[in-house]
């Protein structure tokens, strides 16, 4: 029997409506078009089921992957496209059906620059248990990452030989990194975590700010088929952590300058001879005067993207 509440008509037909919508963590203009394909029914025994459409595409050349189709789609709708949402779809909704697909795997057509999302929700037992629903599995650890050289000894002494100088073979410690994997139940095919992977947090996500968490890699097992959940993979994201971020500095040297012209020319030493050793630089593009710290120049490499809508 379906205990839930049914608002408005049980037959669903959706209107047309686009809207366009910024998404700042992706610096990019999305419309949100909600299809006029909605399909809706409800009876006694099995309760109610929807489908609902949506087609996401971006302002410019930039690509729509499936988690930014998602956060569109969340942005746009203010519902929360992950399984285990009651439908509601304006004005309509249903307590009893809970939301237990998201596909957004096919492009639209305009190759990636369309994705469309269809959103399927279906009757749920009192009582059942959805596997779907449970809370992400959260493991926090510290993991060797590689080794760098040590140069002092814990009392700030230099490390040297009987001679008094640096070892040939410099002293090597372990260099170690806080990790984070998320563990959940999914519905749809795993391999769409591979757009996350080498990305960085554009959302702030468990507490950490944008830009410290970094995907690493995922994992998944197939759970095989249920008859009320259908398809279920048991999926694992591995994150590596860093509190300064994952921006990459390079030292400002090399063995040309900019000359008085605006120009590359080589750079001189004491003889006017051109160097064989870098140099370094000053933020003007010329040799750094002696006694000025050395400069690093940041660059962010990782791209970001919003982990919120589905690692959250």
């Amino acid at each position: 029997m379906n205990t839930g509440m049914i608002g408005k008509r049980d037959e669903v037909k959706a209107l047309q409506v686009e809207q366009e919508i910024y998404l700042e963590a992706l610096a990019t203009s999305y419309t949100v078009t909600k299809l006029d394909q909605a399909t809706g029914a409800w009876d006694y025994q099995n309760g109610g089921t929807y489908t609902v459409h949506y087609l996401v595409a971006s302002s410019d050349s930039t690509p729509v992957t499936p988690i930014v189709a998602r956060q569109a789609v969340y942005q746009f709708t203010g519902i929360n496209p992950s399984v285990g949402a009651t439908y509601s779809n304006g004005d309509e909704w249903d307590t009893s059906a809970w939301l237990t697909t998201v596909d957004a795997s096919q492009t639209g057509p305009k190759g990636d620059r369309h994705r469309f999302v269809t959103l399927s929700y279906n009757y749920v037992p009192v009582g059942e248990i959805n596997p779907l629903l449970q809370p992400p599995r959260i493991n926090f650890s510290v993991s060797p990452v590689g080794e760098q050289p040590v140069y002092r000894d814990i009392h700030g002494n230099p490390i040297l030989n009987r001679a008094g100088m640096p070892p040939a073979d410099p002293v090597m410690k372990p260099v170690y990194r806080a990790t984070m994997s998320i563990s959940k139940y999914f519905s749809f095919v795993p391999t769409v975590f591979s757009f996350a992977v080498d990305c960085v947090n554009g959302d702030y996500f468990y507490g950490f700010a944008p830009g410290q968490c970094l995907c690493m890699d995922y994992s998944s097992s197939d759970q095989g088929i249920s008859a009320q959940w259908g398809q279920i993979y048991d999926v694992t994201v591995n994150f590596h952590i860093s509190p300064d971020g994952w921006i990459k500095y390079v030292l400002n040297s090399g063995t040309m300058v900019l000359g008085d012209s605006g120009k590359a020319e080589h750079a001189l030493d004491g003889n006017s001879e051109h160097v064989s050793e870098p140099v370094l630089l000053g933020w003007d593009g010329k040799k750094l005067p002696t006694g000025q710290p050395p400069i690093f120049m940041p660059f962010q490499i990782n791209n970001m993207i919003p982990f919120g809508g589905f690692f959250g």
